[in-house]
């Protein structure tokens, strides 16, 4: 990853590239259809007490479970609307979202809206007296969602609430505290899945954003994110007049959205290869940079954070 980042730090980020995601993701999602109607026994598995979607099933398709579909559909929808234009964009939207209704997640549905909304907005709004303001709330929104979610753990919550995770945090939250400046690892999932202590066994994340952070990186780990997540959204909120740095910051809501139920940002908070990641990616932040790709011309847009 950190490779990567570096890579693209030199060699730039073009409408193209963006669009050729877009593609993929459309094909992908052409291929979560087809694979449901030729082998709907294994796509589609019964309704739970808290979800259901239109066809009175969960869609899972070839995905291991429904909410794995719903979070690459959601992230899917960003480059489909950042890169590309006319009938397949619209199409393409259309259809990421309706997989999403599928997989019967109400959370979901309204991430996937929300996100849609947010692409429309920062394409459309470019270089318009409302695009400053609406960026500023778009960072701010990712930092409050991160808050909520480091804000679940500590609550305390009913055992039972939000589908089980207030068992999970108080869990989790106990073996923290035994180590809170590093955090106690993934091995505390391990000791909780092999003895049971779940009524159905189902702690196999942290289920949260924060909550992954705390558990594997403490509160150094918790500490460095912040700051690191700060200075990308903040840095992109500045760049009112380019491009990729819309395209970062619906990223980054996107994220941040999924991350109050899920650990998306799943990487060893104690491997070398994140804090590489972290600071590759923190330095092609610079707001003083100016000569960013503009959506009409075909102009690489340098440093793409």
């Amino acid at each position: 990853m950190a490779i990567v980042l570096a890579a693209v730090s030199v060699a730039g980020v073009r409408r193209q590239d963006v669009a050729v995601i877009g593609k993929l993701a459309i094909v992908v999602a052409g291929a979560t259809v087809i694979f449901a109607i030729a082998n709907p026994e294994r796509a589609l598995i019964p309704c739970r007490p808290d979800k259901c979607s239109p066809l009175n099933s969960l869609l899972t398709s070839f995905f291991p479970q429904e909410n794995v579909l719903a979070i690459f559909m959601i992230l899917s929808i960003i480059p489909v609307l950042f890169g590309l234009s006319g009938p397949l964009r619209i199409f393409g939207t259309l259809l990421l979202v309706s997989l999403v209704t599928l997989s019967g997640s109400r959370t979901s549905i309204a991430a996937a809206l929300g996100i849609v909304a947010l692409s429309l907005l920062l394409t459309k709004l470019r270089k318009s007296s409302l695009d400053a303001k609406f960026r500023k709330v778009s960072a701010i929104s990712v930092l409050v969602l991160f808050s909520t979610s480091a804000l679940l753990f500590f609550l305390p919550l009913d055992p039972l609430a939000f589908t089980g995770r207030g068992f999970i945090y108080g869990l989790l939250r106990a073996f923290w505290l035994e180590q809170p400046i590093i955090g106690p690892g993934r091995d505390v999932l391990n000791y909780a899945y092999s003895i049971r202590i779940s009524a159905n066994y189902a702690i196999s994340h942290e289920h949260g954003g924060m909550p992954y952070m705390l558990v594997n990186g403490g509160i150094l780990g918790v500490a460095f994110f912040t700051a690191w997540l700060t200075r990308v959204v903040y840095n992109n909120s500045k760049k009112t007049s380019t491009w990729i740095s819309g395209l970062a910051l619906a990223f980054s809501v996107a994220v941040a959205i999924v991350s109050l139920t899920e650990p998306v940002w799943t990487y060893d908070l104690k491997s070398p290869a994140l804090w590489s990641l972290a600071l590759v990616s923190s330095s092609l932040c610079r707001p003083e940079e100016k000569n960013f790709f503009d959506e009409d011309s075909n102009i690489t847009e340098k440093h793409a954070s």
